[in-house]
């Protein structure tokens, strides 16, 4: 059999001025990282509910270079402030507030019967989602979102 290549194929990372930069999948030195970090963007991320997985994601988002904790969205008035003062982000009660606050990721962490409709106003506002599992309850709600994130064009 032939031998194979001394590297990886290349990857290709949208540059922010819509140009592509063509970077090597393995980086080779500070040069690399540099690249990437230049290409990639902060995402500013929207959490909904404040429980413990969801506290548990917004420490996480404290150690990434790309990413920020923007908000979150509650039913607790209480609860919500608590998760909020904690993480040093807004707060909301409201949903369209919430969706319209400039985010551009939303994480979907409240109970088991809601990640359909969160997820699905989060589609809607063309805003990328990260649904804690099971994605919906059953096969059919899941089906709907999947084929309507893939009508959807994200930036």
């Amino acid at each position: 059999p032939p031998a194979p290549p001394p590297h990886p194929p290349p990857f290709f990372f949208p540059a922010e001025d819509g140009i592509r930069s063509l970077v090597r999948s393995r980086g080779r030195g500070a040069g690399y990282k540099r690249q990437v970090e230049k290409l990639m963007k902060e995402v500013k991320w929207g959490i909904i509910a404040a429980g413990s997985i969801a506290n548990a994601f917004a420490h996480s988002i404290k150690y990434s270079e790309n990413a920020t904790l923007s908000c979150v969205l509650g039913r607790n008035e209480e609860k919500v402030n608590s998760f909020a003062e904690k993480h040093n982000c807004q707060p909301y009660l409201d949903l369209e507030s919430f969706l319209d606050s400039g985010i551009e990721a939303v994480y979907v962490a409240p109970p088991h019967d809601s990640h359909f409709h969160y997820s699905m106003e989060a589609i809607n506002r063309k805003l990328h989602v990260l649904c804690e599992k099971p994605l919906s309850v059953n096969s059919t709600e899941a089906m709907i979102l999947i084929n309507e994130a893939k009508k959807m064009t994200f930036s």
